[in-house]
């Protein structure tokens, strides 16, 4: 079969000049958002962005499996974000007659600066009140599986709440039901926070100058506290994710991606052998998916090579960034690649570089993260603008952010049909 894979041009960093241009058009998205942050969403109600594969008069008299799904949005986001993929997993259960419940809680609207772990306990409140009210309107049903999606932000709100929603013996029971979780899914999250992650790097004192600037958020994504490497390290964290079925992550690559680059978003690093098993994707996959790895876990592609941790400077960011990574990938995942710069605007470079080593990896089939990260960081003939963080959840937001991101729906379609796959 026929494997999507990257075109090899290497090309050299953006020139200097072109650094304003990239922080204006983050800016105008970001302004968007906080027109959000100030207005809160107050007339959603807790119970908002509810989708269902039943019609919504109809009874609930589920006999068979039923399963929710919880999409969480990002920083500055709103419960609207993710309504193309809501819808596109709605259709795709339909099609394949499951029982599907969708559920985009607007418990965060608004409220994105406070931390990760005020916005995580309340993301759990939230799933735990609707699977409540859900499940005291059915009658008989078999299985009752739960699929956690975050994007961005989300991502690590969603990590947080499986912490909470299945701690202690790990299992979660609502009412006289136990829910099982099936898969956790993230997209364009920053696993390993932001520090040492940054587009274009900055210097320590800037990453807590900007980190200050936004709330108790900015100091998790920052690292400066230990919520986010505690996250990827400790088994309360871990010990929750290990008990989903399946484990998805997706990035951008090809520096599409200002806010949550490829190398947090998979949590690539030098330090971490942990081979990347690349697996066929269905044929007539949109060009837009670029490879699909199978990473850790059982059957997870052989024995780990030898990472550089003896490089690392101990107790710094770089070296938490190598053990989490190590450890988050032995919890098993399939890790989605995605080049959206097709669907960006794109301007003429006027500096070529020389060709590296990108044209090698991208013909093996087992790399490690550490070349994972070479081959998702290699650049394009042209400067595309940088973003794809919108444009890989074709985020819905708004009319405007409809139109502007439409192209990306071939992502979430991809990823609509991975989730149902299991049904």
């Amino acid at each position: 079969m026929e494997q999507n894979t990257f075109n090899t041009t290497r090309l050299t960093s953006i020139p200097p000049n072109l650094l304003i241009i990239f922080l204006i058009l983050i800016a105008i998205p970001l302004s968007k958002g906080l027109v959000s942050y100030v207005t809160p969403h107050s007339t959603h109600s807790a119970l908002a962005a509810r989708s269902t594969t039943t019609p919504n008069d109809a009874p609930h008299t589920h006999t068979k499996d039923v399963h929710f799904v919880i999409l969480s949005h990002g920083f500055v986001g709103s419960s609207r974000d993710l309504t193309y993929l809501r819808d596109a997993i709605c259709k795709a259960g339909t099609s394949a007659g499951s029982s599907i419940i969708t559920f985009c809680p607007t418990c965060n609207e608004g409220r994105t600066t406070d931390g990760v772990r005020k916005g995580g306990e309340r993301l759990a409140t939230s799933i735990t009140r609707f699977l409540a009210s859900e499940l005291s309107e059915m009658g008989d049903v078999g299985e009752v599986k739960l699929t956690l999606i975050g994007n961005s932000l989300g991502g690590l709100y969603a990590r947080y709440a499986a912490a909470v929603l299945f701690k202690g013996d790990g299992q979660l029971v609502v009412g006289d039901r136990k829910i099982v979780p099936n898969m956790f899914v993230t997209t364009a999250s920053p696993w390993l926070g932001i520090s040492k992650q940054t587009f274009i790097p900055i210097p320590r004192f800037l990453e807590m100058t900007i980190g200050a600037t936004l709330g108790e958020t900015g100091r998790d994504l920052f690292r400066m506290n230990s919520l986010v490497y505690e996250m990827g390290t400790m088994d309360r964290y871990l010990d929750p994710l290990r008990s989903f079925k399946r484990r998805v992550a997706m990035s951008n690559s090809r520096q599409t991606d200002f806010l949550v680059p490829h190398g947090t978003a998979l949590w690539l690093h030098k330090g971490n052998g942990t081979p990347h098993v690349r697996e066929d994707v269905p044929e007539g996959t949109s060009n837009l998916i670029k490879g699909k790895y199978r990473v850790g876990g059982e059957g997870g592609g052989g024995e780990k090579a030898g990472g550089e941790k003896e490089h690392l400077k101990p107790g710094t960011v770089e070296e938490e960034n190598a053990i989490a990574s190590v450890k988050l990938d032995e919890l098993g995942w399939e890790k989605i690649v995605v080049d959206v710069t097709s669907t960006l605007p794109s301007f003429r470079r006027f500096f070529r570089g020389k060709k590296s080593r990108e044209s090698r990896l991208a013909e093996r089939t087992t790399l490690t993260s550490f070349e994972m990260d070479e081959l998702l960081g290699e650049k394009t003939e042209r400067w595309t603008v940088p973003n794809g963080h919108n444009m890989i959840v074709a985020n819905a937001k708004s009319k405007l952010y409809e139109k502007l991101y439409d192209k990306g729906k071939p992502c979430m379609d991809f990823l609509a049909a991975l989730i149902i796959v299991d049904e």
